[in-house]
């Protein structure tokens, strides 16, 4: 899955899943410059609960 935040807007590239599998997902987040230098988090919920991670602070797309 692809996330793209642009200023305050976020939008999804929805993923190309398979039926019955599981845990093979991934998130990759680009950012524009208005997040330059911001700690980024993500949040995770599944079945297991909720979990954060720390993005690395050079994701970034350009445009």
């Amino acid at each position: 899955m692809k996330i793209k935040v642009v200023n305050q807007r976020l939008y999804l590239e929805p993923p190309e899943t398979a039926e019955g599998t599981r845990e093979y997902l991934r998130a990759e987040f680009s950012f524009s410059e208005e997040w330059d230098g911001m700690t980024k988090t993500a949040f995770f919920r599944g079945a297991d609960g909720c979990i954060s991670k720390r993005l690395p602070i050079d994701c970034r797309y350009n445009t």
